[in-house]
């Protein structure tokens, strides 16, 4: 069966199914940029509630896996990838997606931030160190809208999450 869907329909165009039954199919990029508008504050005061200790690790993981997924991030295989198979991961074709990378960079951020907190520097240095390798691939100026840090801001951060975990 062919079908063409629409963008208020949902965030895929496709062709059809595979021989499993799943839809085959790409994100549009302007998917990441609606994601990452609609979750947005979510991000910005999930972060404050991780600094603040609000939530219970177990709510923070929830929250993030939740966002992660409705961008198509897969955290897990994030962290399995070293630095060049990461950007390779994220941009196979070499082209940056800057929504995609600001989006996955939050998102290992914020896994940092809450290990750091839950007091798993290992985890949290590494994730960290990934959220800083793909910011620095976009301009520190780029932000998703007005409301939300920019890659730079988010950077700054990295580097302040980063010296805490050196002097503990």
């Amino acid at each position: 069966m062919q079908e063409r869907r629409t963008d208020r329909d949902a965030p895929w165009v496709y062709d059809g199914l595979d021989s499993r039954g799943i839809v085959s199919g790409m994100y549009r990029q302007d998917f990441i940029i609606r994601v990452i508008e609609q979750f947005g504050r979510t991000l910005a005061d999930l972060l404050a509630h991780i600094t603040g200790r609000q939530l219970s690790p177990a709510e923070v993981h929830a929250h993030i896996a939740a966002v992660a997924d409705q961008g198509g991030l897969q955290l897990a295989v994030a962290r399995t990838l070293d630095p060049a198979m990461l950007l390779m991961w994220l941009a196979p074709r070499g082209d940056i997606d800057p929504g995609k990378f600001w989006l996955m960079g939050e998102l290992l951020l914020l896994e940092g931030a809450q290990a750091c907190q839950e007091g798993r520097a290992d985890a949290a240095r590494g994730d960290l160190e990934r959220a800083r390798l793909i910011l620095t691939q976009i301009d520190p100026a780029w932000r998703p809208q007005a409301d939300l840090a920019s890659a730079g801001e988010r950077l700054d951060e990295i580097a302040q999450w980063l010296d805490r975990l050196s002097t503990t």
